[in-house]
Parts: structure tokens; C-alpha cells; sequence
């Protein structure tokens, strides 16, 4: 396994690169169900749409080497021929546990198709959950789709269906992506660099910690977590559903906000952009 040579740290760059390397790239070269593991890149600021917790990584990567070790193989990895080399677009764990494995193959799937159109299955494949995405990775994965630039964007619809992450929050993403590119004068590049958290947080104009930045809001947010832990202790299974509807009836913007920020289908009543 082999991460691009001298492949830009930045997204925007790693991405414009991609398609510098597919527009002038070499004709795709005829391969069986197996290749060798040395010949396959990554390209992480690209296809690695998610960061899931590092321990869950680490335990489910020595998972599959087990897996390996005792049944050979593993589900094949999506790859795509970039018009240089082979890149793993879905599988990033497999390829891993390969690695630690010790083997010398892999089994793969050829994807044929434009970099958004890789990106959309590699995001699309992360929502199936091999381990599970949370709404921040969600978001996440909405954002780097939402800071493409604008000739090969998904549309809104589009975006909440590859992520699950509601149509609205989207639309939020699109508003900040626009204000901080035309309103605060930030580049393409910068924005598409940026998490969603620090994102949300320039757009506003705040430094982490003043009132809205991410410590304020990490700092405010444990304040909650501390009072409700000392009212409730630990919430037991049977009274998660009255807690929420108790939530709902003490203020009811919560409802209309948990289903921006969690929800886990796209909501596709709404208008597309």
C-alpha cells in the first residue's frame, strides 16, 4: 500500500491534482480480481471521508487482519485507476489490515468513473457504517462535498443522500460555504481546508475561545452535560423516549433543530438547490 508521493497535505490541493492527474492521465490498464498490495495508493485528503475514533480504528483493523490471516481475504477494496496509478477510494481499514496481515495480495473491485463520481461511492459506502458514523462525521463528509468547486458539485439532494445528513444542515453548509467565500473574502482552497466546526466558527468571525467559538462551545456544552448527570445520573433505557419528548415540551426549537443537525435520512421535501 502506497500513499501518493509527495501528495499535497492540503484537500483543495489534493483534489485539484486528482483532476489534473485524470484529465492528462494514461489509458486504464486491464487487471484480474487481485493485485499486489505495494501498487495500490491512498489518497486520504480525497476518498478517507471519514476519522473514525482511533481505538475503534485500531481494534477493527486488527479485526480484519484476523479475519485475513484465517480466511485469506477479505470483502474487496474499491479501487480506480486515477489515470496514474491504482487508488483505493473505499476500504481504507481492509487495505490496513491487509498491511498488518502480511500479505501480499489483495482482492479488489474496479470502479469506473469520473474523482466526484469516486468521491460520491466512497461517501455513499461510508454511510453503510462498516463502523459507525456519527453525525459529526457526517457533517464532516457533507462539508468536503459542499467546498467542491461549483462546476462539479453534488446538488443538495445529492449531498444528504451520500451523508444522511439532513437536506437542511446542507443548506446551512452551503450559506457559510458562500459567506466565508464572498462575504469574508477566504479563497476556494482555504475554505475546502477547513473542518465544518472552524468553518461555522470563521464564518461568525470568533477565535476559539470567545463566546460561539468551539472551546466556548465545548466548555458550555460540558456545563450541560455536568447539571443534566447531577439531575438524571444515568438515564436509563426506558426513559430516553420521555426524556426527549420532556425536551421537546420545555422548548420546542429543539425538535426543529435536532432534525438539521441529527438526522440520519435526507429530508427530501425540502427544495434542492
Amino acid at each position: 500500500m502506497k500513499q501518493t508521493t509527495k501528495r499535497p497535505k492540503s484537500k483543495g490541493k489534493a483534489w485539484a491534482k486528482l483532476m489534473k492527474t485524470y484529465s492528462d492521465g494514461k489509458p486504464q490498464p486491464s487487471i484480474g480480481d487481485t493485485l499486489p498490495l505495494h501498487s495500490i495508493h491512498t489518497i486520504t485528503e480525497v476518498f478517507q471521508v471519514r476519522a473514525p475514533n482511533e481505538a475503534d480504528s485500531i481494534r477493527h483493523i486488527a479485526d480484519l487482519a484476523a479475519a485475513i490471516k484465517a480466511q485469506g481475504s477479505v470483502d474487496a477494496i474499491s479501487i480506480w485507476w486515477s489515470g496514474a496509478a491504482w487508488v483505493c477510494v473505499d476500504g481504507h481499514h481492509r487495505l490496513a489490515a491487509y498491511e498488518q496481515a502480511g500479505a501480499f495480495h489483495v482482492k479488489v473491485r474496479v470502479e469506473v468513473g469520473t474523482p466526484l463520481a469516486m468521491l460520491m461511492l466512497a461517501t455513499n459506502e461510508n454511510k453503510k457504517n462498516r463502523l459507525h458514523m456519527g453525525t459529526a462525521e457526517r457533517a464532516e463528509a457533507a462539508w468536503r462535498l459542499t467546498c467542491l468547486p461549483e462546476a462539479v458539485r453534488p446538488s443538495k439532494k445529492d449531498t444528504a443522500a451520500a451523508t444522511g445528513l439532513g437536506t437542511s444542515a446542507v443548506g446551512d453548509q452551503r450559506r457559510v460555504y458562500t459567506s466565508l467565500t464572498e462575504k469574508h473574502g477566504y479563497t476556494h482552497e482555504a475554505v475546502q481546508d477547513m473542518t465544518w466546526p472552524e468553518a461555522r466558527r470563521m464564518e461568525k468571525g470568533l477565535t476559539e475561545g470567545e463566546p460561539g467559538g468551539i472551546q466556548w462551545e465545548e466548555r458550555e456544552v460540558e456545563e450541560m452535560c455536568r447539571q443534566l448527570g447531577k439531575t438524571w445520573g444515568t438515564l436509563h433505557d426506558s426513559k430516553v423516549e420521555l426524556f426527549l419528548r420532556a425536551l421537546q415540551r420545555w422548548d420546542r426549537r429543539l425538535r426543529e433543530r435536532a432534525v438539521g443537525e441529527w438526522s440520519l435520512e435526507p429530508e427530501e421535501h425540502e427544495a434542492d438547490l
